[in-house]
Formats: structure tokens, C-alpha cells, sequence
């Protein structure tokens, strides 16, 4: 019975990756397979049997669905806004900003930890988390004049004496909505594709980006990078 779950999961695996339906009949199939096992079971004088056995193969595929999804959420696309249970993913980037201060840190101070670094007030916890390896993490309303900060995408901070910011954006939060992750009809036929995929693949709509901003005063920037 498991067997036939299997072969169901399969044809909806494949008509989301080709979008032909007629791989919906081997799910069809599988499920008058299943009909016919109980039937078959029931005529020869145990209903019970069969039953138990779509029951058997109901749980295992479903055990083998969370352990998949969960492997998904944490190991194959835990950045992937798309995924059950996330409403605003932590991309790649926010690790990357991290690591950029730390290396600004140690380049213009020698350790990478004693950067004084003011970010603004509306901040992700994600971020803010991300920068907790700081000694000095100043989170304000209205930005400073400090060697690094960390704004959203606005016009450049000002600084004291002709040293400017040179800035580089960041993604630090993405969302993705799964309004068209439904069937939808197209002329005659009702399409569900979308909503296919998304159950396989955990692919929606294209996600909506948040980016910050890591600003770093010029003369901070030319000692990092060697310039006297």
C-alpha cells in the first residue's frame, strides 16, 4: 500500500515539473488501486485488512513528508521564503554583512570584534542577531558619525570633514506570497500546476526583498583596504 502512495507522490511530482496532466493518472491509479485492495479484502470476508492498510501507508508517506519537509526547512533551502512555517526568510546575505564589519574590523583595527557599529533603530532581529559577535552595537533612532553604519536603503550619512561613506547593499529579509499557489482555470481546463509545485518544490511567486545598507566612512574604508 505504501507502494501505491508512492506512485501517487510521483505523479504529482511529475505534472508539476512537466505540467501534463496526464500524469495525474498514475495518482488516479493509485488511488483505484487502493479502492480495489479494500474491496478485494472486503469481499473475502475481512474489511478490516484493507483498511489497516491504507491506514499503514497513509502514516508511513506521512511520516516520510514531515521528515522530508523538515530536512528542507533546515539543510536543502532554509533561506527559501516559499517553505511552510516561514513568514520572513533570513537570506545568505545577512551572514555575508556579518563577516564584511568583522572584516573591516580587523583590517582598520586589528580584531574583528571592536568595530563600533550603529545600526538604526528599525533593524531585523536577524540582523541585529547576526551582529552580536560586536563588543559596541549602538542601535539608534537617527544615524551618527561612526566608522560603520547600518541603515536602510536611504541617501548616505553625513560625515565630519570630506571623508563621505561608501555604502553596499545587503538583502536582510525576504518574504514570499503564496496568493497564486491555487488551481486556476485556463479556458476549459483547471490548471493546478502552481499549487503542485509549490507541495513539491516549494516554489511560489518571486520573493520580496528587504535590503539594508553597510556604510562605511571613507577613512575607515582606506585604512581597511591599505591606503594610507
Amino acid at each position: 500500500m505504501a507502494t501505491t502512495y508512492i506512485c501517487a507522490g510521483l505523479g504529482i511530482r511529475q505534472y508539476a515539473s512537466t505540467s501534463d496532466a496526464s500524469w495525474l493518472m498514475l495518482s488516479l491509479l493509485a488511488i483505484v488501486l487502493s479502492a480495489a485492495a479494500i474491496t478485494s479484502t472486503g469481499m473475502l470476508g475481512d474489511m478490516g485488512i484493507g483498511v489497516r492498510g491504507v491506514v499503514a501507508g497513509l502514516a508511513i508517506n506521512l511520516l516520510l513528508y514531515g521528515v522530508a519537509a523538515g530536512a528542507h526547512l533546515v539543510w536543502v533551502q532554509p533561506a527559501n521564503p516559499a517553505e511552510p512555517y516561514v513568514t520572513d526568510a533570513v537570506p545568505s546575505d545577512v551572514r555575508t554583512l556579518a563577516e564584511t564589519v568583522q572584516t573591516i574590523s580587523t583590517r582598520s583595527q586589528g580584531d574583528p570584534s571592536v568595530m563600533k557599529v550603529q545600526v538604526q533603530r528599525n533593524a531585523p532581529p536577524s540582523l541585529l542577531w547576526a551582529l552580536r559577535g560586536q563588543a559596541t552595537v549602538l542601535v539608534t533612532e537617527n544615524t551618527g558619525d561612526e566608522g560603520v553604519i547600518i541603515t536602510p536603503e536611504i541617501a548616505p550619512p553625513a560625515a565630519r570633514g570630506n571623508s563621505g561613506y561608501v555604502g553596499s547593499k545587503f538583502v536582510v529579509q525576504s518574504r514570499s506570497s503564496l496568493d497564486s499557489v491555487r488551481c486556476n482555470r485556463n479556458d476549459t481546463r483547471l490548471d493546478c500546476t502552481p499549487l503542485a509545485r509549490w507541495f513539491t518544490f516549494r516554489k511560489g511567486d518571486a520573493p520580496a526583498q528587504t535590503r539594508w545598507v553597510l556604510w562605511v566612512r571613507g577613512d575607515v574604508a582606506n585604512k581597511a583596504s591599505g591606503v594610507p
